[in-house]
């Protein structure tokens, strides 16, 4: 009635993760049909090779559609949360450190180092350092200085709005 389904996951990505959480797989065997079952157990350790971490799920399989051995493409639904984002291009390393170019009230710029976190489709969560409505100078950064001023070309009102922006800085 049940199938086992082994898998690793990376360790970057196991924060959150706990057992009996929803798992969805599908095959490209079956039409892109998705079965959901739950995450029933989590090995101990993270591989020393790999960086990643055996789980376990189990599928419901009464119809019988799933056979031992098949390629499966696996989606843990991990717990969401809500975090502060800004595009790759927006940061400035500088060594180990990061730093992002912020537009102040008075429109001249301010550099800022920020703590990142994940990073994910282009964007990197900001964990330390940056406050929900600050601006981020995300183009032009290396036109400017602190304390210069910034006229604002494009402004962006989602990270969606990204891929059709120009934003200059001078």
């Amino acid at each position: 009635d049940k199938i086992k389904v082994d898998f690793t996951v990376p360790s970057t990505q196991l924060n959150g993760l706990t057992v009996g959480a929803e798992i969805q797989a599908s095959s490209g065997l079956l039409d892109g049909e998705i079965f959901t079952g739950r995450l029933t157990a989590m090995d101990s350790r993270i591989d020393p090779t790999t960086r990643s971490m055996l789980l376990r799920a189990e599928i419901d399989n009464q119809s019988g559609e799933l056979i031992p051995g098949m390629l499966m493409q696996i989606v843990v639904k991990g717990a969401s949360r809500e975090v502060l984002a800004v595009p790759e291009e927006s940061i400035t390393q500088k060594q180990e450190k990061h730093f992002l170019t912020l537009v102040g009230s008075s429109n001249k710029a301010k550099l800022r180092r920020v703590e990142i976190g994940l990073r994910r489709d282009g964007l990197v969560e900001i964990r330390k350092g940056l406050e929900v409505g600050e601006r981020v100078i995300v183009r032009g950064m290396g036109m400017v200085r602190p304390g210069s001023p910034v006229s604002i070309k494009k402004t962006w009102t989602s990270i969606d709005d990204r891929s059709s922006a120009i934003a200059q800085a001078r």
